[in-house]
């Protein structure tokens, strides 16, 4: 639901681990899901979208993110686009 938080470890390059606090920002169950990072290195906000295809047979799926780094991360911006 939304407001649910978890704690995160990614391994960045190098080796390095980075941990984050993430939130479910938004939840409409088959249409929306997204995440924002509350606590870490990397603030982003990932959404993905889901729909119907054209044919009925599948879904669709849509996934944007956007943020900004900040610190150290700051340096590997040109990497992350």
């Amino acid at each position: 639901q939304v407001g649910t938080r978890i704690r995160e470890t990614h391994c960045a390059p190098g080796g390095k681990e980075l941990d984050s606090v993430v939130e479910v920002a938004e939840l409409e169950p088959d249409r929306v899901f997204a995440l924002r990072v509350v606590e870490g290195s990397l603030p982003v906000h990932a959404q993905i979208r889901f729909a119907p295809t054209d044919g009925g047979g599948g879904t669709r799926m849509r996934f944007r993110a956007h943020g900004q780094p900040t610190g150290a991360m700051k340096l590997l911006q040109p990497l992350l686009r």
